[in-house]
């Protein structure tokens, strides 16, 4: 997320967390590229009930984990939003999706050009072109 974004979860009392294990039911752990949490503890874990959006950024090697099984395991552990940002060719999109009735459902699609606008799970404005800029400069 950019650091706009970083600051809008912040300014509603959430911290944007990367790196860190995120535990579900049964003692799975996953490792989200970003989970923003409604926590105090800056530690290496987050608990799932503690998760208000899991972002993952897909990658071809792990695409259909990304696509098909974080999702369903997320979805299990009633964490209610999921961003998924997808990287086809030379573009980024990003897919939010909330959580209704015990898997993901599409709340909105953004590509470059676009700005992704959500009032939840926090207030936020996320131009689509910020990413692509921030990946040209890696």
């Amino acid at each position: 997320m950019t650091s706009r974004a970083d600051a809008a979860a912040e300014q509603a009392g959430l911290l944007v967390l990367r790196d860190v294990d995120l535990c579900l039911a049964a003692g799975r752990i996953l490792q989200p590229d970003i989970v923003v949490a409604d926590t105090d503890d800056l530690g290496t874990t987050v608990e799932a009930g503690e998760a208000k959006l899991v972002v993952e950024v897909v990658s071809p090697s792990n695409a259909g984990t990304d696509r098909l099984l974080k999702p369903q395991l997320y979805a299990a552990a009633g964490i209610a939003w999921y961003l998924r940002v997808e990287q086809p060719q030379d573009t980024v999109e990003l897919h939010l999706q909330r959580l209704v009735d015990g898997h993901y459902a599409p709340a909105e699609v953004v590509r470059p050009g676009q700005t992704l606008v959500a009032d939840e799970p926090f207030p936020f404005k996320f131009e689509v072109a910020a990413l692509l800029r921030r990946r040209d400069r890696d």
